[in-house]
């Protein structure tokens, strides 16, 4: 199959995946690994996109940022079309479940997630949390994933 064949040509590590550009060295505005990684994940995207290594290609591509964009305009363009495509596939802009988070058996946060709260920070409650258990829990048949900012919210 063609994911395959795409795959036996990318550098795998336990936690990245990417494809290096047929002319190493010095960056170049022809060709660049970012780029050759951001059209390999949207042809695996249009064929397999549930393959569990399209994860490892996003953090590696995610890694390659600098600041709050990538080294060019065109890679940024490149990279931007491949994470949309993923959205698009994932549905991670219809998300539907409920989440609850729990501090040592204490309800900080249960809430339904919809469409309606894309981009909004839901926050538990506040105050001293003691101890030492957090627990995350979502439904096996939710769809969409929640995040966790760094300011303590969850999106």
């Amino acid at each position: 199959e063609i994911v395959e064949e795409l795959f036996r040509s990318a550098r795998e590590t336990p936690s990245a995946v990417h494809w290096e550009s047929q002319r190493p060295g010095s960056w170049s505005w022809i060709d660049n690994d970012v780029e050759a990684t951001a059209y390999a994940l949207r042809a695996i995207l249009a064929v397999r996109p549930d393959d569990p290594r399209v994860a490892k290609i996003v953090r590696w591509l995610v890694g390659k940022r600098i600041g709050r964009e990538w080294a060019s305009t065109k890679e940024t363009a490149a990279v931007l079309y491949a994470l949309t495509d993923l959205i698009v596939r994932t549905k991670e802009l219809a998300p539907d479940y409920r989440a609850a988070v729990e501090w040592n058996g204490k309800s900080l946060f249960d809430e339904r997630i919809s469409r309606i709260d894309i981009g909004r920070e839901k926050t538990g409650a506040q105050g001293r949390l003691e101890a030492n258990r957090l627990e995350i829990k979502a439904p096996a048949r939710s769809v969409g994933r929640a995040q966790r900012n760094h300011g303590g919210g969850w999106r």
